[in-house]
C-alpha cells in the first residue's frame, strides 16, 4: 500500500512516508523481534493510509479519527484491540520524533478505557478428561495431553525439538519463546506420557522436531522435518472442539490451544503453587501477568472471620 498523499506534520507536507515505515520497521525489529515489528508496521501503515485519505495534519485528532473509524460500525473492533493499534501508532510517532519530523507524539494525548479483566477460562477435571479422550480418538492425544502438562505456547509446542527433552531428569527446555528467554519447565506424569507415546510416531522415524509438519499428496504422505504449520495446528483441534464446549468458546485465544496454557497454570494456582514458579513456568517476564491466576489461589482465609464481631450461637 503506497501512501502517496502528503499529510503535513508542523510544517513539513513533503515526507517520504513509505521510507519512513520501513525505517519503522527496521528499527522496530531491534527492539521487539522481526515478527512483531512486521505486525506493528502494518498497522503504522494502515494508519498512515487512513491520514492521508481523510486528514491534512497527523496530532492527537487524526489518531482519534483512526481510532474512531476501527471502532465504528458493526464489525467494531474490540477494545483491547484498538489499545493495540494506540500503541502501535504511538510506536511510529515516536520514531517520527525521533526523526525530526515530529516535534511531540500526538497519540501521547490520546486516551482509551481500560479494558475489562476477566478471569482467566480454563478447562475442570471433567473437561479435561472429556478433552483427552476426543484427542485419543483424533490421534492428537499427544500434543493436547503435553500442551495441558507443561503450558507451552502454541508456537514453542511447534518448535519443540527431542533434544530439548529430558526425560532422566524430567525437564523441557523451551529454547525460542516469546520473552526470548529460554525456561526450564518439569515434565509430570501426564507429559511424561505424551512423550513416551510421540517418541514412538516422530521419533523413531528419525525427526528433531517432536511435531513435524507432513506432505500430503493423493498417493499418500511422509513427515517432513519442520515446524508444523498453524493452519494444522488449528485443524488438529476441531476434534476436541466439538467434544468439549469450552473450547469452541475460546476459539479467539489461540484457536483453543490457549485454553490448555490458562488450564496448566490455573490447576497450579489452585494447589496452591506460589505464583512467582508458575510465572517461572509459564515464561513470564513480568509476574505482574500472573496475577489472573491469584484469586484462584486465595481460597478461604480464616482471616476473614474479623470482619464481623463474634455471634452467639453461630
Amino acid at each position: 500500500m503506497s501512501i502517496t498523499s502528503a499529510i503535513a506534520t508542523d510544517g513539513n507536507a513533503a515526507v517520504a512516508w513509505d521510507r519512513q515505515l520501513e525505517q519503522f520497521e527496521r528499527s522496530a525489529s531491534l527492539r521487539m523481534g522481526p515478527k512483531q515489528a512486521r505486525a506493528t508496521a502494518a498497522i503504522a501503515r494502515r494508519f498512515c493510509w487512513h491520514a492521508s485519505r481523510a486528514i491534512r495534519r497527523l496530532d492527537a485528532a487524526c489518531v482519534e479519527a483512526y481510532l474512531a473509524d476501527l471502532a465504528g460500525g458493526g464489525s467494531g473492533r474490540k477494545l483491547k484491540t484498538l489499545h493495540n493499534h494506540r500503541w502501535a501508532v504511538a510506536a511510529f510517532c515516536r520514531h517520527l520524533v525521533n526523526a525530526g519530523i515530529l516535534a511531540a507524539n500526538p497519540a501521547a494525548a490520546v486516551r482509551l478505557a481500560k479494558c475489562e479483566r476477566l478471569p482467566a477460562r480454563c478447562l475442570d477435571e471433567r473437561e479435561i478428561d472429556q478433552a483427552l479422550a476426543a484427542a485419543e480418538r483424533a490421534g492428537c492425544w499427544a500434543e493436547l495431553a503435553l500442551a495441558l502438562a507443561t503450558g507451552l505456547r502454541l508456537g514453542e509446542l511447534a518448535r519443540l525439538c527431542w533434544p530439548d527433552l529430558d526425560t532422566a531428569a524430567r525437564t523441557l527446555i523451551v529454547r525460542k519463546a516469546k520473552s526470548r528467554r529460554w525456561r526450564s519447565v518439569p515434565l509430570n506424569k501426564l507429559a511424561l506420557a505424551a512423550v513416551d507415546k510421540q517418541r514412538k510416531i516422530t521419533g523413531a522415524a528419525g525427526m528433531a522436531h517432536v511435531f513435524p509438519a507432513r506432505k500430503t499428496w493423493r498417493g499418500g504422505w511422509r513427515w517432513i522435518d519442520r515446524p508444523r504449520a498453524a493452519s494444522t495446528w488449528r485443524r488438529t483441534i476441531v476434534p476436541v472442539q466439538d467434544a468439549v464446549p469450552a473450547f469452541r468458546q475460546a476459539v479467539g485465544t489461540g484457536r483453543g490451544w490457549h485454553l490448555c496454557r490458562h488450564t496448566f497454570a490455573s490447576q497450579l494456582a489452585r494447589a496452591g503453587v506460589d505464583l512467582y514458579q508458575i510465572a517461572q513456568w509459564l515464561g513470564h517476564s513480568d509476574v505482574r501477568t500472573t496475577q489472573m491466576y491469584a484469586h484462584l489461589a486465595a481460597g478461604y482465609n480464616p482471616l476473614i472471620e474479623l470482619a464481623m464481631p463474634a455471634a452467639q450461637g453461630v
